[in-house]
C-alpha cells in the first residue's frame, strides 16, 4: 500500500523565519520535520534533515544542515530513497567504518546477493515485517543454512538500526522477525584425550605447535595466521593477539581482530614449551631457505615463510586428524573445543570469554551451555568438601 502523502500527515506549524528552512509537523508520528536546500556540484538540492520533538531542535539541525554543506548523513529522504539505496550508502558511508575488512566484505555479499535483489527496490519508509519474513523464507527455500539466513538478517537489522538512529523511519521492521531456526548438527568438540592425542600425533613437526595453540587455548585462525614473534613471549609465557589476516582469491587482508581488541593471554607452561621448541624447528627451516623465506616475523607461516592460507591449513589439519584416529570436524571446531573444555576444567565464564575474544560473557554461556549439565555432578561434590 503507498505510503500516505504529505497533505494528509503534514501541517505547517506557524510562519517559518526567514533562513528556517521548511519545517513541518507531522501529527501521526509528533515529530517536527525539517528540510533545507544546500548547494551541491549538480547544483541546488533539497534534503532531508530528520524529525525532531521541539522545534529548537529542528532548528539546530537545520543550522548544522546548512554549516556543513551537505554532509551525508542528511542526503537520504525515506519517502523517496529505496532500500536498495539506502543500503548502499549505509554500506559506503557507515559500515565500512565500523568492522574490519572481512566483516565489511560479508554485509556487502549479504546486502547485494541477498537482500536487493527481494527488497531494493522498496522504498524505505514502507519497508515492513511482513518484506524480512519474505526474505527469510527466499533465503531457506534457497537451501541456505538457518545460521547463515539469520546473519543476513542481521546485517539488514543492523542497517535499519542506524535508519531508525537517523530518523529515517520510526521503528526496524526487522525487529519483529523471529530468526531461523537452526538445523544443523550438534558442535563438535574433542575431549581432553582426543585433543591431546592431535598434538602428540604431529609432536617435533611444525605442526606441533599451532595445533597446542588453537585447540588449548582457541584464537581464530586468522589470528593463528597472523601472529608475529614480536607477540609471543615463551619465556615470559604471554601471547599478545591484536590483528589478524584473511586469506581469499583477492590475495591477504589484514585488520584487527574481529571485535577490535586486542588481548593478552597467559601462556600454559606445556603452551610456552611448544612455541620454545616451534621457534628452533623453524630456525631451521630458515637457515635451509636462505634468503628465500618470505616472511621472518611469521610464528605460523608456510613452508615458504609466506601467510598460511586457510586451505592449506584446512588440507593438512584433515591428513593429521585422520592420522590421530580423530572424528572429522573443521580446523575452527578446535576453537570450540578449547572454549568447551576450558569451562568444563572449571574457569570461570569470564576468562574463557575474554580469552577467546567474546564481546559478551552471555554469548560465552549460550555458545557452550551444552557443557554446564555435564559439570552438576561435579558442583554437588564440591559443595560436599566444604558444606560438612
Amino acid at each position: 500500500m503507498a505510503a500516505p502523502g504529505p497533505s494528509r500527515y503534514y501541517a505547517s506549524v506557524g510562519k517559518n523565519a526567514n533562513g528556517e528552512g521548511s519545517i513541518t509537523y507531522d501529527k501521526k508520528r509528533r515529530r517536527h520535520r525539517v528540510r533545507v536546500t544546500i548547494d551541491t556540484p549538480r547544483g541546488p538540492d533539497r534534503k532531508h534533515v530528520g524529525w525532531f520533538k521541539t522545534r529548537d531542535e529542528v532548528h539546530r539541525a537545520k543550522i548544522e544542515a546548512l554549516s556543513s554543506g551537505g554532509r551525508r548523513k542528511i542526503s537520504l529522504d525515506a519517502d523517496k530513497v529505496t532500500v536498495r539505496e539506502y543500503l548502499e550508502d549505509w554500506l559506503g558511508n557507515t559500515s565500512r567504518v565500523n568492522v574490519t575488512e572481512g566483516i565489511q566484505r560479508q554485509r556487502e555479499t549479504h546486502v547485494r546477493t541477498h537482500l536487493i535483489p527481494y527488497v531494493g527496490s522498496e522504498k524505505l519508509s514502507e519497508l515492513r515485517a511482513a518484506h524480512v519474513r519474505l526474505i527469510k523464507q527466499e533465503l531457506l527455500d534457497k537451501g541456505l543454512a538457518p545460521n547463515t539466513a539469520a546473519y543476513i538478517l542481521g546485517t539488514l537489522s543492523t542497517a535499519l538500526n542506524q535508519a531508525v538512529d537517523d530518523e529515517l523511519i520510526p521503528r526496524n521492521p526487522a525487529r519483529s522477525v523471529r530468526k531461523p531456526k537452526s538445523r544443523g548438527s550438534k558442535m563438535r568438540v574433542l575431549s581432553a584425550e582426543q585433543a591431546a592425542a592431535l598434538v602428540n600425533s604431529v609432536r617435533g613437526t611444525r605442526h606441533e605447535s599451532l595445533y597446542a595453540v588453537a585447540v588449548w587455548l582457541g584464537p581464530r585462525q586468522r589470528e593463528l595466521a597472523a601472529l608475529t614473534w614480536a607477540d609471543v613471549n615463551p619465556e615470559g609465557r604471554l601471547l599478545r593477539i591484536w590483528h589478524s589476516v584473511n586469506t581469499d582469491r583477492a590475495g591477504e587482508k589484514w585488520s584487527s581482530t574481529k571485535s577490535g581488541e586486542e588481548r593478552e593471554i597467559i601462556l600454559p607452561e606445556h603452551i610456552a614449551a611448544s612455541l620454545v621448541r616451534h621457534r628452533r624447528i623453524q630456525a631451521q627451516e630458515k637457515l635451509a631457505a636462505g634468503g628465500s623465506w618470505r616472511n621472518p616475523d611469521l610464528v605460523f607461516p608456510n613452508t615458504l615463510g609466506g601467510v598460511n592460507r586457510r586451505a592449506t591449513v584446512y588440507e593438512n589439519f584433515q591428513r593429521h586428524r585422520e592420522k590421530a584416529s580423530l572424528p572429522r570436524m573443521r580446523f575452527h571446531d578446535l576453537r570450540d573445543t578449547a572454549g568447551t573444555l576450558m569451562i568444563r576444567a572449571g574457569v570461570d565464564i569470564r576468562t574463557v570469554a575474554d580469552i577467546l575474544d567474546h564481546a559478551d560473557p552471555a554469548m560465552t554461556l549460550r555458545r557452550y551451555a551444552h557443557v554446564l549439565p555435564d559439570m552438576r555432578e561435579r558442583a554437588a561434590n564440591l559443595i560436599d568438601t566444604y558444606a560438612l
